[in-house]
């Protein structure tokens, strides 16, 4: 039994081939890979196994949102360690602690206590780990635009993989807020809302694809590239 789903949620969902792909190709010919894009590597492969999971449930007409509740908190380690490691200010990387040890400490709180119930889409403790991940990427290009030793910002692979951040954790941001709501609606005209999430998603994982592609080219830049 197939699903009746709209063109943009398979592309988006089939588009963590991408990054995959170009992180594999790179790990294989043995080419230069640092390790914060290395956690990006794995942190797409993780995703896509999630993502199976996700589909069987679907297909199967299972509730699958604990899958989200619990890739949220795989979101909040993997992008604060991921940001750990190319802020080179001690201050920034204090910041990125504080943000994860607060974001982890709500959402356990959140899922335990306000919720209650794994299974349902815990939308503020999502929201909220959002909101963190998009602080740090601002602080990242914050450090990025005041070093002046990038010869060329495009072929940057962290500008990619921030704007990546930015562009998906931002947009999706608001839709999370409102996630509960929109997904159990009658209405058509909101619940068509919910495919901004994929166009979203589907641009992220392109901007990730290429942030890796790049991860070859030598960084010039006072900016750390662990």
């Amino acid at each position: 039994m197939f699903l009746k789903i709209s063109l943009i949620v398979f592309v988006a969902s089939l588009a963590i081939i991408f990054p995959i792909t170009v992180g594999g190709l790179i790990v294989r010919d043995k080419k230069y890979m640092s390790k914060s894009l290395y956690t990006i590597f794995i942190y797409c492969i993780v995703y896509a196994i999630f993502e199976i999971i996700g589909w069987y449930y679907a297909l199967h007409h299972l509730q699958n949102h604990f899958l989200v509740n619990i890739f949220s908190y795989l979101d909040i380690f993997f992008w604060s360690y991921y940001f750990y490691q190319i802020l080179s200010n001690k201050i920034s990387r204090g910041i990125v602690v504080a943000l994860f040890s607060l974001t982890l400490t709500f959402n356990i709180f959140s899922h335990l206590f306000l919720s209650q119930d794994f299974n349902r889409l815990d939308s503020f403790a999502i929201s909220v780990s959002y909101i963190s991940l998009i602080i740090m990427s601002i602080i990242y290009f914050y450090q990025l635009l005041n070093s002046l030793d990038i010869n060329d910002l495009f072929q940057h692979p962290h500008f990619w993989i921030n704007s990546a951040v930015l562009i998906y954790f931002s947009g999706s941001f608001f839709m999370f807020i409102y996630g509960e709501y929109i997904t159990f609606s009658k209405d058509e005209s909101i619940s068509q809302y919910s495919l901004i999430n994929d166009y979203l998603l589907l641009f992220h994982r392109i901007f990730l694809a290429t942030g890796l592609w790049f991860s070859t080219t030598p960084i010039q830049s006072n900016i750390s590239s662990k």
